[in-house]
């Protein structure tokens, strides 16, 4: 597959709330960070989408941008150049299958091959949640992960101890990469292929979901209905006063938790 990479330029007053707004668009498969500007790569065959949302953007941001073409084995040896390991404390240290092993003592080492898939543990809105879950006793819970992509977020609750993980996301490039890294971190879990309606009539203990506003309205009902009584809920991808939003939308959720990285921020609540 060839990618483009889209290089933004805006004044660095600007940069970071663009940032926000196009680094969790499902066609943006990765980033990269240059003075004054930022480049984001797409699938070729996304173009047209992801030009049009550009042009959207636009109409109320003030930034330029342009094309240029990417083939596939250049991607792969910029994404290798350009992917360093995640070290969070002495907690765990996550890599690359490139990278090799740590060589200092961590509670945890996970192995993540991101692929096309979103979640390595570098964006903030991946970090506010793993900083949420670090300190959770998953023993014995069931745990769903809406919008896994590579399925970080599930593995790392397996290896909290958590007995049940479903994975969820809409893109099956995303499907397969979480099946993989599970594998790869034997950490059993199901990967299932679509939106909220896949969830069925399933109740979690606790319900995960890594996405952006609009998604996480458009299915408050059935995400809440998830959670199972008692059980808890935590969500990112949204932006600082973005939870408001939130509690309007998951009334049923008692919103007691709230994090911020940059202008991310994550919240958690329980279910009474």
């Amino acid at each position: 597959m060839d990618f483009l990479v889209y290089w933004i330029v805006a004044d660095s007053r600007y940069l970071e709330r663009i940032h926000a707004e196009i680094s969790l668009r499902p066609e943006v498969t990765g980033m990269e960070e240059r003075a004054g500007s930022m480049g984001f790569y797409v699938p070729e065959d996304q173009k047209n989408t992801f030009t049009s949302f550009l042009n959207n953007l636009k109409e109320n941001t003030s930034f330029t941008f342009r094309m240029e073409q990417l083939k596939d084995q250049n991607w792969n040896a910029v994404w290798e150049s350009q992917f360093d390991p995640v070290i969070l404390d002495n907690w765990m240290y996550i890599r690359a299958e490139f990278h090799p092993p740590a060589d200092l003592n961590f509670e945890h080492e996970l192995i993540i091959n991101p692929a096309n898939a979103f979640g390595t543990g570098h964006h903030e809105t991946t970090r506010l949640i793993l900083s949420w879950l670090r300190y959770r006793d998953l023993t014995e819970s069931s745990v769903l992960d809406f919008g896994a992509g590579t399925g970080i977020l599930g593995i790392v609750a397996r290896r909290l101890g958590a007995r049940t993980i479903v994975g969820i996301d809409i893109r099956p490039e995303a499907v397969e990469s979480m099946q993989s890294n599970a594998l790869r971190n034997q950490a059993a879990m199901t990967a299932r292929q679509g939106s909220a309606e896949v969830i069925g009539d399933d109740l979690f203990d606790v319900v995960i979901a890594n996405v952006n506003l609009d998604v996480l309205q458009m299915h408050s009902v059935k995400l809440s209905n998830a959670v199972r009584a008692g059980g808890h809920m935590v969500v990112s991808g949204i932006l600082s006063g973005d939870d408001r939003a939130i509690r309007k939308a998951y009334p049923d959720i008692h919103w007691d938790w709230m994090n911020q990285e940059g202008e991310w921020i994550a919240m958690a609540g329980h279910k009474p």
